[in-house]
């Protein structure tokens, strides 16, 4: 079972495959839905400006967001 902040705790199946020298363990719960869109952006270089306007224009989402 994980516990996710805004869906409450689920239960989940583990990784189908298991190699012999790798960890496949769940580290937590799946992320919201383009919970990660500001981050990504600012990675690739855009300004706070240029991404609120994609936000504001409803070209890019942010799932964090009210």
């Amino acid at each position: 079972d994980l516990d996710h902040r805004i869906f409450g705790t689920y239960t989940t199946v583990g990784m189908p495959v298991r190699f012999e020298k790798a960890d496949a363990s769940l580290k937590g719960p799946s992320p919201v839905f383009a919970a990660d869109t500001t981050a990504v952006l600012t990675e690739l270089g855009l300004s706070t400006e240029h991404i609120a306007a994609l936000l504001e224009a409803g070209v890019a989402i942010d799932g964090l967001a009210d």
